[in-house]
């Protein structure tokens, strides 16, 4: 926010504003015109409702730490995210980065589809004859319709700091409040309709999984990973016609990815559960899984790399 228009800013109305859900409440305050700067709170504060002659809004329906990003990233275009905490028996997330400690050893981890895909492949003409639908992309090459480059952010490169020097594995930490709190600024920023915010959470959000790898199954960053996904699905509109929801597309990429080696109880046990988005979540993996074999299958360079894969899915079942 330039000089000018903070001025401007901090000169219109404040509104009070209702936040967390029913039993845990929170006021917080914001001006006017800082809120307009979504187009739903806009129609809110300008126009002709009841909001704007109480100068009071209601968000009981997001937690009180959306909620307080939320009003962050309008005032200063960032938002402080929770970091990766050491995974313990209810362990939690900190905003403060972990003490680095000793790396563990690598865990046996069967290959992933991206690391099938990247055999010798010398038969151009059976390249050519795949499957028009496929490979999956990695999640650097993911795209949708709006997204732009992430600009320079104090907190997105406080984190990137962070992760390139702690040295525990992905696997050891819990990711829960990191994961979620980004999904939750996401599904702010496309409800209040904030573009630039959604982008933002989308892409910072990417950058946590890329940093993840491959996780082991049956570890607490797997069990981050079904909430997050049940959370997306719930709490995301389905796309119009052939494009899919980003953020979906980013959760079920990552997982289609990584599939054989998250495979474990606490990976598959969600799945059967009756909600509404862990069905559709099982329907956008399976048909990402499903392609990827699909395409794999095709390439002769890939098919002694591939049994491997089953067979080492299957022995860990």
């Amino acid at each position: 926010m330039d000089k000018a228009n903070s001025i401007s800013a901090f000169g219109s109305p404040v509104y009070e504003i209702v936040a967390g859900e029913a039993g845990n409440t929170k006021i917080l305050f914001a001006h006017a015109d800082v809120l307009a700067k979504s187009t739903v709170l806009r129609a809110a504060v300008q126009g002709s409702f009841k909001e704007k002659e109480e100068q009071k809004l209601t968000w009981t329906h997001w937690t009180i730490g959306g909620a307080e990003k939320f009003l962050e990233w309008l005032y200063t275009g960032d938002y402080k995210c929770p970091y990766p905490s050491k995974a313990a028996k209810g362990g939690s997330t900190s905003t403060s980065p972990i003490e680095c400690g000793e790396r563990a050893e690598q865990e046996d981890i069967p290959p992933t589809i991206l690391e099938i895909q990247a055999v010798d492949m010398e038969d151009q003409d059976a390249v050519k004859e795949a499957p028009a639908k496929g490979p999956l992309k990695g999640l650097q090459d993911l795209h949708w319709n709006g997204v732009r480059p992430l600009e320079k952010l104090s907190q997105a490169e406080e984190y990137d700091k962070w992760s390139g020097h702690q040295l525990w594995s992905p696997s050891e930490l819990d990711y829960q409040g990191t994961f979620m709190a980004h999904a939750e600024i996401y599904c702010m920023a496309c409800h209040y309709m904030v573009d630039d915010l959604k982008n933002q959470a989308w892409q910072r959000l990417r950058a946590v999984l890329i940093t993840i790898g491959t996780p082991k199954a049956d570890t607490p960053v797997v069990d981050n990973l079904v909430m997050l996904a049940a959370y997306v699905y719930e709490n995301t509109a389905d796309a119009d016609g052939d494009s899919e929801e980003p953020l979906r597309m980013l959760v079920s990429g990552f997982s289609a990815l990584h599939f054989t080696a998250m495979i474990g109880v606490g990976f598959t046990a969600p799945m059967l559960s009756e909600k509404e988005g862990n069905r559709k979540f099982v329907v956008d993996l399976m048909t990402k899984v499903g392609q990827q074999m699909l395409y794999l299958e095709s390439l002769p360079a890939c098919k002694k790399c591939l049994r491997k894969y089953l067979e080492s899915s299957s022995a860990r079942k």
